[in-house]
């Protein structure tokens, strides 16, 4: 069932944000929960106190580690998007923190808030323009961003790039979201 979504605004107002640990098919591009897990508890501590959390799963998305992420966190509620209706309602929320994926474009266009975190991706090429701001610290992987390259398939790096995000500085931009759009 699709979960209740408040975009009223004024006092009151509940903020919602969208974790969505991406691309499925490529599991180099995934946000590691490890990341999540640290975003999440630092958001938490900082407020504020009626943000209402999602996670937005498909069907490669159900590992052990997504339910430790649930067991962990059970404020944030999974969402598993089945139809493009369900997902548009709830990429309509406040702000949605993902990858360089297919979710981020179409975030980008139905409400122009999406973090993109990137990694081996270059995001500066291809992560959607309006509203969207981007993470992205190559100093992380000498070889990043390596999308289209030999590395990118099989990388030999444990994918550092994304495993090593500095999850204070995403908070920053979560907040700095929060500021200057009235998240």
């Amino acid at each position: 069932a699709l979960p209740i979504l408040d975009n009223s605004t004024g006092a009151g107002k509940v903020h919602n944000i969208v974790y969505h640990l991406g691309s499925g098919s490529q599991p180099i591009k995934r946000i590691p929960t490890s990341v999540i897990k640290k975003i999440h508890r630092k958001l938490i501590e900082d407020g504020p106190d009626d943000c209402k959390y999602y996670i937005l799963v498909g069907p490669d998305d159900f590992t052990g580690d997504l339910k430790d992420l649930n067991n962990s966190y059970p404020e944030i509620t999974i969402f598993y998007s089945t139809t493009l209706s369900d997902l548009v309602s709830l990429l309509e929320c406040s702000l949605v923190i993902t990858g360089d994926t297919g979710v981020a474009h179409i975030a980008s266009y139905i409400n122009g808030k999406a973090l993109v975190l990137g990694g081996p991706t270059n995001t500066i090429e291809s992560a959607p323009l309006k509203g969207t701001k981007v993470f992205q610290d190559s100093s992380l992987c000498e070889f990043a961003p390596c999308y289209g390259t030999k590395r990118f398939s099989s990388c030999p790096y444990g994918a550092k790039c994304m495993v090593n995000m500095d999850h204070n500085t995403i908070v920053n931009m979560i907040q700095s979201y929060k500021t200057s759009d009235g998240i």
